[in-house]
């Protein structure tokens, strides 16, 4: 596979679950501002995932560590980013 490739389906990636994490972000803005309570997991994790996959994404375009690593960082962000969606929908 050709070096720049990789690196940009990893971004294409990023962008999406990354826009995927808004949508729970808006309904606990949007609970809030109906007065409704919002619990803190329903805000605070998805802006944890929106600051990590920035943290990855500057690890993308500088490649200081070796991919392999940033690989691994980026695989267990995916899988932790499904499991929170899994225990959104149930």
């Amino acid at each position: 596979m050709n070096e720049t490739v990789l690196p940009r389906i990893l971004a294409l990636i990023l962008l999406v679950v990354s826009l995927a994490m808004l949508v729970p972000l808006g309904f606990a803005v949007a609970s809030l501002m109906r007065g409704h309570p919002a619990s803190h997991a329903s805000w605070l994790i998805p802006l944890v995932f929106l600051g990590t996959g920035s943290a990855l994404t500057v690890v993308l375009a500088k490649h200081p560590a070796g991919f392999r690593l940033y690989a691994a960082a980026f695989a267990l962000w995916l899988v932790t980013a499904g499991y929170y969606f899994l225990t959104l929908i149930r």
